[in-house]
């Protein structure tokens, strides 16, 4: 490869390990943080009943342009 392009390629190659080596850095100190999601999904309150939060016959509308769409 001829000088010119053996630069490009390496500047190339830096930048990327550069980033990724921030990246991997970041996620390293968020897990000291204690901001690593660790039992994200099981936090979640999965105990609720979907059929009494709001209104359910308001929630099957949707308006958009005097578009209306409602499931009987």
């Amino acid at each position: 490869m001829s000088k010119p392009v053996r630069l490009a390629v390496g500047i190339y190659l830096g930048t990327i390990l550069i980033l990724c080596s921030g990246y991997l850095i970041l996620i390293l100190v968020g897990s000291f943080l204690g901001n690593d999601m660790r039992g994200a999904i099981t936090d979640a309150d999965n105990t609720r009943n979907l059929e009494t939060v709001g209104d359910f016959e308001h929630d099957l509308q949707f308006t958009d342009n005097n578009l209306f769409l409602s499931f009987p």
